[in-house]
């Protein structure tokens, strides 16, 4: 497997990863990994840049540094409101063996949490809201909240369709493999209809022939996990052959001659779909 990493932050301490997967923050700091390090007191950041088949951290300047010796970043999370929360363990002593579990100076009681916003460039802007309680919320709302900006709320909305909702969500959630709706409904309208395992062939084909590279990946994933499952149900082999070729031949003819070079992380999926077909 190609290495994905060549830095280590100058610590061999990093913890607590977060991929910001928002519009909150500046253009420049979204899609990006933060990772915290209780050692030197800092929050890194890496961008991902897309080379070949592979994902590889590119390191960024520190996204927070701090010189107080008793901040100890240990964990980061991405709120529904776009913020991202860092879990401060606040503690002079961090090992566990240079120093005596009974040291005076080892607290045992108090940690912080700081709540990082983006308030623009002259700090006046509003605090960003949370979209609600999603456990509340209609299955319409959710289904539209399946296109939120924020992964975060794009998943807690799937989970409360198939947790709250169940086999009564399905119909709805089939009407999101339109044009009118985005390719992050689609994409986890997908999901939800797996893991109510309400998919058929036909909408898993119909999506094969998608606009969006984002649904064609998914799509793709789930030829292939509909392989892997079928093998484990000892599905016959040419049954599950004839059913990935139909689904792989619904891809545009040129789907492969039109690639670019960082296009193959995308399709990767579609490629180990491929792959699993019988060589001619």
């Amino acid at each position: 497997m190609p290495s994905m990493i060549d830095h280590s932050h100058g610590s061999t301490g990093i913890c607590g990863p977060a991929y910001y997967a928002d519009d909150h923050f500046p253009h420049d700091y979204r899609d990006q990994i933060y990772l915290c390090n209780p050692v030197t007191g800092r929050v890194h950041r890496d961008r991902l840049d897309v080379r070949g088949s592979t994902l590889q951290l590119d390191p960024q300047p520190d996204f927070l540094t701090c010189h107080a010796p008793l901040f100890r970043p240990v964990d980061l999370k991405v709120g529904p409101d776009g913020a991202l929360y860092v879990a401060d363990f606040y503690n002079c002593i961090i090992g566990h063996c240079e120093v005596s579990l009974t040291h005076p100076r080892r607290d045992r009681r108090r940690g912080r949490i700081w709540r990082i916003v983006y308030r623009g460039e002259d700090r006046s802007g509003d605090s960003p809201l949370p979209p609600g309680d999603l456990t509340r919320a209609s299955l319409e709302d959710l289904l539209k909240h399946l296109g939120d900006s924020s992964l975060v709320v794009r998943t807690l909305a799937a989970h409360e369709v198939v947790d709250c909702f169940g086999g009564e969500a399905v119909d709805a959630t089939r009407g999101l493999f339109t044009d009118e709706r985005s390719p992050e409904q689609r994409v986890h309208g997908l999901w939800i209809l797996q893991r109510l395992d309400a998919l058929t062939d036909e909408q898993i084909q119909k999506l094969a022939a998608d606009d969006s590279r984002l649904v064609l990946r998914e799509d793709a994933g789930h030829v292939t996990m509909a392989d892997q499952e079928g093998r484990e149900l000892r599905v016959p082999q040419s049954q599950i052959e004839e059913r990935n070729q139909s689904l792989l031949s619904a891809m545009p003819g040129n789907f492969g001659s039109t690639m670019k070079e960082n296009d193959f992380y995308d399709l990767m999926t579609y490629l180990l779909a491929l792959a699993q077909q019988p060589a001619e």
